[in-house]
């Protein structure tokens, strides 16, 4: 019996000879053929699912990457620079300060 079920039902269409019950000839290089070529679509079915599926992930990963780049471009530039290496703008302020202290001190003791 070969693998493509060459016995006869009575209804597959097959020839007279085989309607009486008899096993219809098969012809036995098509079941290696049919096995190959079979084996070769499930295989080349995985290997396109696979490709999608990266496709996709890789799609999606840059799209991440692009709003990422996006968030961090309006922070940059609402990002407001601050100075720390003007020490004489800190010693201004600092004696502003200490005026300020000094003369809630003065209203504090009248």
């Amino acid at each position: 019996m070969c693998v493509r079920g060459c016995i006869s039902l009575g209804w597959a269409g097959v020839s007279k000879g085989a309607m009486s019950g008899r096993v219809a000839k098969c012809d036995n290089s098509k079941t290696p053929k049919e096995l190959f070529f079979l084996s070769k679509t499930s295989l080349r079915n995985l290997l396109t699912t696979s490709i999608i599926l990266q496709a996709y992930e890789f799609f999606l990963f840059a799209g991440l990457m692009f709003l990422d780049m996006f968030v961090l471009m309006l922070l940059a530039m609402r990002y407001k620079y601050v100075d720390y290496t003007n020490v004489e703008g800190e010693k201004a302020l600092e004696d502003k300060l200490e005026d300020k202290l000094e003369e809630a001190a003065g209203e504090e003791s009248e």
